[in-house]
C-alpha cells in the first residue's frame, strides 16, 4: 500500500458519509412523513393483532404459540422494510432515467451503486430511530409482545436486521435498474411488494405455510428480509442456527450485489450507446 492510498480511502469514506448525512438531513425535513409512518405502522399493527388473535382463537391447532405469533406479526410491522425510505432507491433511479438527471450522477466522482447505498442507509437509519423504535416500544407496552428470547437472540436480531437491509437494498436496486429497459417500474414495484411480503414472511410467518411452499420459500433470498430476523427474535431460530441464518443472509447479499453490479454495467453501456 502506497502512502497516498490511506488518504484516498479516507476521501472515499468521507464522500459517502457526506451522502449519508445529507440523506439524514433530508429525512428530518419531512417530519410529517415520519408521523404518518408511525401512525401507519401502529394502525397496521392493531389490524394484524386483532386479525391473528381471531385466527388463533378459531383454529384447532397452530404451529406457533399465541405470544410468539403476536410478537412476530407486530414486530414485523414495527420494523417493516416497506416504508418509503426503503423504496426510495427505486423511485430515485426511475426518476433519474426518465428526466435525464442520471447523467449528473454518472459524472460525479462516486460509484453509482455506492452512492445509492449511502443515501438509502441514511434514510433507513433515521426511519429505524424515528419510526421503528417508537413503534416497537408501543408494541411492548400495549400489545404485550415478548422481549427477545435470549441475549443471543437480541444480538442476532440486530445483526439480522442489518442483513435484511442489505438484501432489500440489493433487490430494490435491481428492480430500479430495470427502468433502463422498461422506462417505468411501478408495475414491477407493486408486484415485488406483493411477492416479497408473502415469501419474506412479513404478512404470514413461513412456519404457518404448507410444507411444500415453506420449503420453497426457505430456499429463496426473500425469507432473509423478514422471516429470519423475526424468527431469531422469537426464538424459533436459536443457538448455532442464528449464525447460520445470518451467514445465509450475507451469502445471498453477495449474490444479489454481484447480479446488480453486472446489470448496472450493462445498463450503463446501454446508456452510453444511446448517447446518454
Amino acid at each position: 500500500m502506497t502512502s497516498s492510498e490511506p488518504l484516498q480511502l479516507r476521501a472515499v469514506f468521507t464522500r459517502y458519509l457526506g451522502v449519508m448525512q445529507l440523506a439524514i438531513k433530508t429525512e428530518l425535513a419531512y417530519r410529517f412523513e415520519f408521523f404518518s409512518a408511525i401512525l401507519g405502522s401502529l394502525l397496521t399493527m392493531l389490524l394484524v393483532y386483532y386479525l391473528w388473535t381471531a385466527i388463533y382463537n378459531s383454529a384447532e391447532s397452530m404451529a406457533m404459540s399465541y405470544s410468539s405469533l403476536i410478537t412476530y406479526v407486530c414486530l414485523g410491522q414495527a420494523f417493516s422494510f416497506a416504508r418509503p425510505g426503503q423504496r426510495r432507491v427505486i423511485a430515485r433511479i426511475s426518476s433519474g432515467i426518465r428526466n435525464g438527471n442520471i447523467i449528473f450522477d454518472l459524472v460525479r466522482p462516486a460509484d453509482y451503486q455506492a452512492l445509492n447505498f449511502a443515501e438509502t442507509m441514511g434514510s433507513y437509519l433515521m426511519e429505524t430511530l424515528l419510526v421503528s423504535l417508537p413503534a416497537y416500544l408501543v408494541a411492548l407496552l400495549f400489545f404485550d409482545i415478548d422481549l427477545p428470547a435470549s441475549p443471543e437472540a437480541a444480538l442476532g436480531f440486530v445483526l439480522s436486521l442489518g442483513g435484511a437491509f442489505l438484501l432489500v437494498f440489493a433487490f430494490d436496486f435491481f428492480i430500479g435498474l430495470l427502468t433502463f429497459w422498461t422506462f417505468s417500474v411501478w408495475g414491477l414495484t407493486y408486484a415485488k411488494i406483493a411477492v416479497t411480503d408473502i415469501l419474506a414472511g412479513t404478512l404470514i410467518p413461513l412456519t404457518l405455510f404448507p410444507g411444500w411452499l415453506r420449503s420453497i420459500a426457505l430456499l429463496l433470498p426473500f425469507q432473509g428480509m423478514a422471516y429470519t430476523p423475526l424468527s431469531i427474535y422469537t426464538g424459533a431460530i436459536e443457538g448455532t442456527a442464528i449464525w447460520t441464518s445470518i451467514a445465509g443472509q450475507l451469502a445471498w447479499t453477495v449474490v444479489l450485489f454481484g447480479l446488480t453490479r453486472l446489470l448496472w454495467l450493462k445498463a450503463r453501456r446501454r446508456l452510453e450507446i444511446q448517447g446518454g
